[in-house]
């Protein structure tokens, strides 16, 4: 039987276009094929770093290991190990995930070899992490699916959303995805599985802008005139739920201070900051000078690109020979680290190593990679950032000091030096002077 027939209640359609992070993604191509088919926004679980959570027992471990000087308890000692080996393989997964979810510099393409695609249909939408515990947690229109079919709503028939890949600037959505002509296929499917009844778009956040881009495709797609036509016939109502029509601030700060996607307990600074920066999207929801809440207009770009640059600081894993750095300490530091200022308020630092004993201590180093952006021009970035300093920093709360405490001492004997010496000059002097 035609699923139109079944379709009596004469339910008007309804197409839901989720916001930003709103869409789940998973894993079509990776290096890792483990990971492939794997859903990766959102589900940490399965990815493997649930446990590498702020104040959970592996970044506790790590602080342990941190200050501990000697541990003379081998047990402890060895379940410390264990959880420190743990920590390190569940790092290396969050970054694996962090470079998956990352696109390139131009904020539009993916890291080679990685494919990741939103999950298609109301399954893409419901809940960003499906599951008992984490569905209160993650829901997105969940609720709001469950209450439509309990209206006698069906899926396919009257009842589908059309996720897409949140990360990705408009124009890359067509161009990469086909998603707006995807989308006018999905409206005309449910207007004629719904006996031709005009379809609801209902949407929230940046949903309600991918709504508006989508009207404005249809004209340009099909025509002025033809696309009007279209938008008459196969569209009954647009609903937008928090519409930011006229840009969201958050926006800004989510590029300039980086975002962590509400995974705080996961995500360091520094990840957040490489995760909001390379989103072709973000920029998209920057607040307009022109605010009048009207669809948008063909003079305004579909995608904003950031104008900058950026340098590369590498630390390679080396071995530091620290013999003049201790040379006179009456009290060798335990752990030291470098600090490279880049201006006074802008500087990196290394973790804390500990120094080697003996005679001729070292520092091993292990590598660290920061990436720093600077203004597009080498002539704007010698202006603000005319000299680069690399400072060793002890545990304390002290400021850097060129010269450091303990490295000069009092000469307790130095009026016996001067007298030997003067004795020295004096019978030297008639030599000097006859040769």
């Amino acid at each position: 039987m035609d699923p139109a027939i079944e379709n009596k209640s004469l339910l008007t359609p309804v197409l839901i276009i989720p916001g930003f992070m709103s869409s789940a993604l998973t894993i079509e191509k990776s290096p890792h094929k483990a990971w492939e088919g794997k859903r990766i926004w959102m589900n940490i679980t399965q990815l493997g770093f649930q446990s590498l959570r702020v104040g959970g027992a592996l970044r506790e471990n790590e602080k342990i290991r941190a200050s501990q000087q000697d541990n003379s308890n081998q047990a402890s000692s060895i379940a410390s190990h264990e959880l420190h080996q743990q920590y390190m393989k569940e790092m290396e997964c969050k970054s694996r995930w962090v470079r998956h979810m990352c696109l390139q510099d131009d904020m539009k393409s993916e890291k080679d070899g990685i494919e990741v695609r939103p999950i298609p249909g109301c399954a893409g939408v419901d809940y960003l992490s499906a599951g008992a515990l984490t569905e209160s947690l993650t829901y997105v229109f969940g609720p709001v699916l469950e209450l439509l079919k309990s209206k006698g709503y069906k899926e396919g028939i009257n009842l589908d959303a059309a996720p897409y890949d949140w990360r990705l600037p408009p124009d890359m959505l067509q161009k990469r995805d086909k998603y707006f002509t995807n989308t006018m296929e999905k409206i005309t499917h449910l207007y004629r599985q719904s006996n031709e009844t005009p379809v609801i778009i209902l949407c929230h956040s940046m949903g309600c802008k991918t709504s508006h881009y989508l009207f404005n495709f249809v004209r340009h797609h099909l025509g002025e005139n033809d696309g009007q036509k279209w938008l008459d016939k196969y569209i009954h109502m647009y609903v937008p739920i928090g519409a930011p029509h006229i840009g969201a601030p958050k926006s800004v700060r989510a590029v300039i201070d980086g975002d962590k996607m509400g995974l705080d307990a996961f995500i360091d600074d520094d990840e957040g900051l490489m995760f909001g920066r390379s989103l072709g999207s973000t920029p998209w929801l920057f607040p307009l000078e022109n605010t009048p809440a009207m669809p948008i207009s063909t003079s305004l770009p579909p995608s904003v690109l950031r104008l900058e640059s950026s340098i590369t600081l590498t630390i390679p894993t080396q071995t530091i020979p620290m013999k003049s750095f201790v040379y006179r300490r009456a009290v060798m530091p335990s752990k030291v680290r470098l600090a490279i200022h880049i201006a006074e308020d802008f500087v990196v630092r290394t973790e804390f190593y500990p120094l080697s004993r003996g005679k001729s201590p070292t520092l091993i180093l292990k590598e660290e990679v920061w990436s720093v952006a600077l203004p597009p021009t080498i002539e704007e970035t010698l202006k603000l950032y005319p000299h680069i300093f690399v400072h060793l920093e002890e545990l304390g709360a002290g400021k850097p000091r060129k010269n450091r405490r303990g490295i000069y001492h009092c000469d307790v004997c130095w009026l016996c030096r001067f007298a030997f010496c003067m004795v020295k000059w004096f019978f030297c002097l008639p030599c000097a002077i006859v040769l």
